[in-house]
């Protein structure tokens, strides 16, 4: 049976930066307003051969919404598709169309009745893009340059010029003929395509790329498209911004970036001014005994501290990385996409923002939030005290602890519950490291986990010599960095950053005894190397890795309708059937090489590249992508249970409820996070929780 769609596409123009306020904050600003709007009526009847030729689809409506009369027709034009139910309605990032439909015409089509050609690219392993995911299906939609050119001119405030005509308006598109003509005499740029009429042309070809990605995608599987339904629910309600705290830690910052500009300089002599000049800094490394550093990145600082030949260098990359904890782009982040109505932050998360499913961050980026260095009770003294004008920074130092370190360690606790309201957290344990037990075997590390035992201090026992005392922090950074393959060297780098100090012969020790006392999972990254390499070379043929087997097909033929890649791609398919999909994978042999490595084409940013695996990443891959799995099961289930989520970040899902009812809220949230799926048999679920008046670690 067929089923009808309507694939709209709006162009709209704002004072305000989409990309640095994000949508809903766009749409909230009083200058955004809708420019012109296509769509296209279309149906869809799961025929694998479906046309996908862009020229052919027909644009069923176009308005210039700058006109009143053409407004009123879009309206009514849209309203009857709006109440036939048989309609769905498509989008390339869904989310902004549905936006615009609410606030511009007041129209509210539920979540379930759209459909996102851009979830639907990321799903099948494509740029989430347009033109990048038309591009790599090889569909042919007539880029538009000039047309995308012309839309990022008409959508902004135009630069005004010195040899300007007076009295123009602020927009392109607000100017009549006869200006863009004066513009064009006074200036000499050419202004006659600045009009709607050309933009309009523009958003027909978004319209027909779109459907040309529709009609050669397949649809999100069903729990799939529950699943970005949610995300955009959570999305819409956000999180309450504690606007007091965030002015005084915007003081704070500026406070702390002065202090060390100033500091800076008096060590250098005026040869380093700030401690972001990277280059002036090398220099002066150099000049005080130092061999010039390479990089003086944060993932590097705290090792040249360590080398610094003499007081003069340590206090300089001291300042280095003081001045990288400063909070500046995240708080001006969340003040860009904090609502000027009701205080709240929307749209922080990103629905399959990594190739394994995983959620990312956008705006503030809640998923990489500084780790707080202080105590939980100095983070929640310091949030009071700052939250009283009347503290003074001394104070606050006094009592918490180096201003350098409670200005990070507080950003957390931005995200606050409004008055009555509290903010109930559940945090999946240890997810990962029960995910790559279960799917290897290894039934002694999960009944470490099922007799409710420390997994850390269980390893650390494992690989401790006899006559010695196993200290925990060794087989915790075991546990978190040597399941997927890790080396000597870069285990070396991870156990620094946890405060262990091993030599490179140290190193390669405990690499070696995590491996021979773990070879289920050892075995583990072979088999998946192996199963990877048999596919390729055995095209439409299944191989399975794993106790909990994962199926693995490399396919050769098809349409991208048949399989959410299309031609020349190879799946694996998950305990919950999600598939993970890698394109146009192959193998290629280096010069001083044994054997060939593993490739396969992926998106980097909005472009594609060759990408390098291997049995142990995959491993980690496969891991990560059932942890998410796990956590929107849980999701999902609370939601139905009436806990409805906020935000989640990694592992940990945060719910805002009314204050009298946050234990059962909390009872809930904790039952659903820990409820087992039923295609996970086995895999032993555990959580920790907190309910608080704001977000903490």
């Amino acid at each position: 049976m067929p089923q009808y769609y309507v694939i709209i596409d709006f162009e709209t123009s704002s004072e305000a930066d989409l990309k640095k306020c994000g949508m809903f904050r766009y749409f909230e600003n009083h200058n955004t307003v809708p420019l012109c709007v296509s769509a296209a009526v279309v149906q869809r009847t799961h025929d694998e051969t479906e046309n996908t030729d862009a020229s052919k689809v027909k644009i069923n409506h176009r308005a210039d919404l700058t006109n009143k009369a053409e407004i009123a027709t879009f309206g009514l034009w849209i309203d009857a598709y709006v109440r036939d139910t048989q309609y769905k309605f498509v989008a390339h990032n869904a989310a902004f169309e549905r936006t615009a439909l609410y606030v511009f015409f007041g129209i509210n089509i539920p979540f379930y009745r759209w459909v996102d050609t851009m979830a639907m690219a990321a799903y099948a392993g494509l740029p989430q893009n347009l033109e990048g995911a038309c591009a790599e299906l090889g569909l042919d939609v007539g880029k538009d340059t000039a047309g995308a050119e012309l839309m990022k001119v008409m959508t902004r405030p135009r630069r005004r010029l010195v040899k300007d005509p007076a009295g123009l308006p602020d927009y392109w598109w607000m100017m009549s003929h006869e200006q863009l003509k004066a513009v064009q005499d006074a200036t000499g740029n050419d202004t006659q395509g600045l009009t709607i009429s050309r933009l309009m042309d523009y958003c027909d070809q978004d319209v027909r790329a779109e459907t040309a990605l529709f009609w050669g995608l397949p649809d999100l599987p069903r729990i799939e498209q529950d699943i970005w339904c949610l995300n955009e629910d959570i999305n819409g309600r956000g999180v309450f911004i504690d606007f007091p705290l965030l002015l005084r830690l915007d003081r704070l910052d500026k406070h702390l970036a002065e202090k060390c500009r100033a500091s800076m300089t008096l060590l250098t002599g005026g040869a380093v001014t700030a401690p972001t000049q990277t280059e002036k800094l090398k220099d002066f490394l150099a000049a005080s005994g130092m061999e010039r550093p390479e990089s003086i990145a944060k993932d590097t600082i705290d090792e040249l501290i360590a080398k610094a030949p003499n007081q003069t260098a340590r206090a300089a990359l001291m300042l280095r990385k003081k001045g990288n904890g400063l909070a500046t782009k995240k708080l001006e982040a969340f003040r860009e996409y904090m609502s000027t109505v009701d205080g709240r932050a929307r749209g922080m998360l990103r629905y399959y923002g990594a190739k394994t499913g995983r959620f990312a961050g956008a705006g503030p980026q809640p998923h990489n939030m500084v780790r707080p260095t202080l105590p939980p009770d100095s983070v929640a003294l310091a949030t009071r005290l700052l939250r009283d004008p009347k503290t003074d920074n001394e104070a606050v130092e006094l009592f918490c602890g180096p201003l350098h370190e409670v200005a990070p360690s507080c950003m957390r606790s931005l995200i606050r519950a409004p008055e009555d309201k509290a903010l109930v957290s559940v945090d999946l344990s240890q997810i990962e490291a029960r995910v790559l037990l279960w799917i290897a075997g290894d039934e002694d590390g999960l009944n470490v986990f099922r007799r409710g035992e420390d997994i850390y201090m269980h390893q650390a026992m494992k690989t401790t010599r006899p006559g010695e005392q196993a200290d925990r922090r060794y087989g915790k950074v075991q546990v978190l960095g040597l399941g997927y393959g890790m080396g000597a060297l870069r285990f070396q780098d991870m156990a620094a950053s946890y405060g262990l100090t091993l030599n490179e012969d140290e190193a390669f020790q405990v690499v070696q005894a995590y491996r021979n006392s773990n070879p289920d999972i050892v075995g583990l990254w072979s088999d998946a190397d192996m199963a990877i390499r048999q596919a390729i070379k055995n095209r439409d043929r299944y191989f399975t890795f794993g106790r909990v087997p994962m199926h693995v097909m490399c396919h050769s033929h098809g349409s991208a309708r048949a399989h959410p890649a299309g031609w020349n791609c190879l799946s694996i398919t998950l305990p919950s059937k999600r598939q993970l999909v890698y394109r146009n994978p192959f193998l290629a042999r280096r010069a001083d090489a044994r054997i060939e490595d593993i490739y396969y084409e992926g998106p980097v940013g909005k472009t594609v590249a060759q990408i390098k695996v291997f049995g142990a990443l995959i491993v980690e891959n496969v891991t990560q992508a059932i942890a998410r799995d796990v956590l929107c099961h849980g999701l999902l289930t609370a939601a139905v249970n009436g806990v409805k989520p906020v935000l989640h970040v990694h592992d940990e899902v945060l719910a805002e409820v009314d204050i009298f009812d946050a234990s059962r809220a909390m009872a809930i949230l904790k039952a659903a996070m820990e409820k087992t799926p039923l295609w996970a048999p086995n895999l032993p679920l555990a959580s920790d929780g907190w309910i608080n008046d704001f977000f903490r670690k």
